[in-house]
Order: structure tokens, then C-alpha cells, then sequence
């Protein structure tokens, strides 16, 4: 399918021609990516049942909200600044742009690895009422470190449109060295930490071969002498907004898996957090775009090209909607047997992947939405959107988990997640005049 995209696109501008081919390669490590998330997740969950599964998925939450805390916007950031910096050829700014972030970052991710695991307890016992979870909690938490400097560099790879390695540290290792690990340790011991043991080492074997690219990557495009600098106070200002924006899309993502934990068993939790795995599969489509089109969407706006982006983005949901409308179609066909895949126990959760599957598929027609604003330099705009989408989503989930559990979950996000895209629709509009609708391309007789 893809390669019939790029055919039928092959005669068109320069943007849409890099768009299509960046996303090509984007695509097939997303794939690969995607499966390895869920042979990972499947594989939890038939060696420790939906009540084991849905322990490392509180876990997990946790360690993403604190790896997203620790890198505080400033992933988003250097992304933003290195692709204008690249475009213009200071590649002396984009080593110190990166070299400053990495700093930060380290400082910032360390210290909640600190934090995580002396709360560990606290978290689990007096929070989750799971004991059994303290251990992991712990474990994963000498995870956060690398998880966000590995972040860290897949955007400053795709900030200078290397969008094969980018897919391939932010998409496809961490999984799928957790799944080599997990095999390998379940030998050794049927403990549900070991886990939290696969996750931990596959952050940092990712981490190794994230820092030999950038290196790698940087020397293929950067000339010997690198002139320019940028200050830290210019990262931090630009990181501030996008570290709320990130913090509420990561509140969105996780806040009912956490409410379920709250209010509900390991088990439900285990139950949700595998619909949520199979409808996010709908996401290596979205990224593999986004990973383009977050850089060309940057240099595009510095040049005041707004027609360009408008042609971008509205092609790109055109796409986007061909590629997945085969996965929707299994989701709302055979949503039974999907789940049924981790376990005959999970098949309980088919409604609820429905309804998540919904919200993926708004989340497709509205398009790249996000990321024109955050690339154009409305952060603010964005987080405040952000911001009332995640207040509804959450009081929804505190009012409908504790009374219909799952069901309740789902339809929290999916909510969220529709709230939020008409926001955002309607601000790119009115801020930049850019109007995103999957029937361009045939009203432009494409």
C-alpha cells in the first residue's frame, strides 16, 4: 500500500516526494516496532496472566510520566531548534543544542530515578494497595535515565530527518530487546520482576547504540569546523511549554490506566492496558509520519510557507486514512480473538478496544494538528488545549471507572481524545489558516 502512495505521489513537489519517502522507511521499522510491543505484551501476559500484566502496565506508566518529567520539553525542543539549525547550516549550534539538552536531561531524569525509588513503597502499598508492585517499581526505575536520553536522541536524529534510525531507538529496539531479554530470563526465574529486569537492560542496550548513531549521523552531515552556539536559556524557554504539553498528553495515556489501579484490581488494569496495546497499534502509521513532518513543518514555518504545510498535512491524513483503514477494520470485526490472543481472558475487553479504536481513528482524521502548532511556535495555545481535554478525560474517568471499571476507562480517553482534536483543529485554523480535512486531496482533484 505504501508503495502505491509513493507511486501516485511520485510526480508531485519536492515536500510531498520527501514526506512519502521518509515515511516509507519510517513505516516498515513502525511495523516491525509494533509487533515487537505486542509479542512483548502478549508474552507477559501468557507467562503471568492479566493480573501480572496489569501490575508492569502501573509500572510502566509510572516510569513513562517520570521519564517525561525528566526530560521536561527539552526532546521537543532541541528537535524544533536542530531542524532550523540543520536547514541553515549552523552545525555548531546543533552540537551545543544537543550537548546543553543532554546535560539537563541527565540531571533532571536522574534525580526522579532518586525519587521513584524511594516512593517505590509508598506508591505501591498506600496508592495501589499492590505490594507486589514495589519491586518492579524499583527495578524500572533505574530505567527512567536511559529511557529519556535515549528520547532525547531519537529527536535530535529526526530533527536532521534521519527518520530510519529515529524509528528505529524511539520505536523498535527497547521493545524488542525486552522481548530477547524476557525469553531469556524467564530460564532463570518465573518471577514477574523479570520483567522489569528485560525493560531495564533493553533501555540501556538501546541507549549504546543511540549514542553511536547521533555520533554517526552528526559526522555524515556536519562539516569539520562547527561555528555557532545557542544558549541554555533559549532550549529552556522553548522546552517549558512542550514539557506541559508532553505532560498532559502522557496524563492522558496513562491517567485511567492509573485510575484502574486505584479503584479496581491488577487484574482489570491488565485487561485495559491490553485493549489500549492493540488500538495504539494504529500509532506506528501516525508516527511514521510525524517523524517527517515535525522538521519539514519547522523549517516550513520559519519560511512562512503555510500553503505548504496546509498541502503537507492534508495529504498526510489522506494517507494515513488508506493505510489504516484495514486495522480499523479488524478491530470492530474481530475484537474477540485480537484479545483473545494474550489469553481467553482478556477477550472480556472487546468493547472496550472498540471504543479505544474510535478514538484512534479521530485521531487519524483530524491529522497532524499537534504538531503544526508545536513547530510553529504556539506551545502555550497547544498546552492550554491539551490542558481542558485532559481535565474532562480525567474527571470522566474518576466518575465512570469506580461504577463501570474498563468500559468506563475507555470511554474517558476516547473522549479525551475527541475533545482534544477539535480543539486543536480549530485553533490550527484560526491561528495559521490551515484547515486539515482527509477530502482534500479529492476536492484538489488529486
Amino acid at each position: 500500500m505504501i508503495k502505491r502512495i509513493k507511486v501516485h505521489y511520485s510526480g508531485q513537489d519536492y515536500h510531498i516526494r520527501e514526506m512519502v519517502s521518509g515515511a516509507s522507511v519510517s513505516f516498515g521499522f513502525r511495523i516491525l516496532g509494533a509487533v515487537g510491543q505486542f509479542f512483548f505484551s502478549v508474552l507477559i501476559a501468557r507467562l503471568f496472566g492479566a493480573d501480572g500484566f496489569g501490575v508492569y502496565a502501573l509500572a510502566l506508566a509510572i516510569i513513562v510520566v517520570s521519564s517525561t518529567v525528566g526530560r521536561w520539553g527539552l526532546d521537543q525542543s532541541v528537535l524544533k531548534h536542530i531542524a532550523v539549525f540543520a536547514d541553515q547550516g549552523e552545525w555548531g549550534a546543533v552540537k551545543a543544542s544537543f550537548s546543553k539538552a543532554f546535560l539537563m536531561v541527565s540531571i533532571l531524569s536522574l534525580v526522579m530515578t532518586i525519587v521513584i525509588f524511594l516512593l517505590a513503597e509508598w506508591v505501591s502499598t498506600v496508592l495501589f494497595n499492590e505490594p507486589g508492585l514495589t519491586d518492579l517499581l524499583q527495578i524500572m526505575a533505574f530505567g527512567i535515565f536511559p529511557f529519556a536520553i535515549l528520547n532525547l536522541i531519537a529527536e535530535s536524529l529526526r530533527a536532521l530527518k534521519k527518520v530510519g534510525v529515529y524509528t528505529l531507538v524511539q520505536g523498535l529496539l527497547v521493545p524488542v530487546v525486552s522481548a530477547l531479554f524476557l525469553m531469556g530470563g524467564v530460564f532463570v526465574s518465573s518471577s514477574v520482576n523479570t520483567v522489569a529486569y528485560a525493560y531495564m537492560l533493553a533501555c540501556y542496550v538501546t541507549l549504546v547504540a543511540a549514542f553511536l548513531l547521533w555520533r554517526r549521523a552528526l559526522n555524515q552531515v556536519a562539516g569539520r569546523e562547527m561555528k555557532g552556539t545557542v544558549r541554555s536559556i533559549v532550549l529552556l524557554n522553548t522546552a517549558a511549554p512542550m514539557a506541559w504539553v508532553a505532560l498532559v498528553g502522557i496524563a492522558m495515556s496513562f491517567s485511567e490506566t492509573i485510575l484502574l489501579g486505584i479503584f479496581h484490581s491488577s487484574s482489570e488494569v491488565g485487561v485495559y492496558a491490553a485493549a489500549l496495546r492493540l488500538a495504539l497499534l494504529i500509532n506506528f502509521v501516525i508516527i511514521a509520519f510525524n517523524s517527517i513532518l515535525a522538521p519539514k513543518f519547522a523549517a516550513l514555518y520559519k519560511q512562512n510557507a503555510l500553503s505548504e504545510i496546509t498541502r503537507l498535512a492534508n495529504s498526510s491524513v489522506w494517507m494515513m486514512s488508506v493505510l489504516t483503514l484495514p486495522i480499523f477494520g479488524l478491530f470492530f470485526i474481530f475484537p474477540e480473538y485480537l484479545l483473545s490472543l494474550f489469553s481467553p481472558d482478556f477477550a472480556m475487553a472487546s468493547t472496550a478496544l472498540m471504543i479505544l479504536a474510535f478514538g484512534q481513528l479521530i485521531n487519524i482524521i483530524a491529522g497532524p494538528v499537534g504538531i503544526i502548532l508545536l513547530m510553529s511556535g504556539h506551545e502555550t495555545l497547544m498546552r492550554k488545549n491539551a490542558l481542558i481535554a485532559a481535565l474532562i478525560s480525567f474527571s470522566l474517568g474518576v466518575v465512570f471507572i469506580p461504577v463501570y471499571g474498563v468500559i468506563g476507562a475507555a470511554c474517558a480517553a476516547t473522549t479525551g481524545m475527541i475533545i482534544l482534536n477539535g480543539l486543536l483543529s480549530w485553533s490550527v485554523g484560526k491561528k495559521l489558516g490551515v484547515i486539515v480535512t482527509f477530502m482534500r486531496p479529492f476536492l484538489d482533484g488529486r
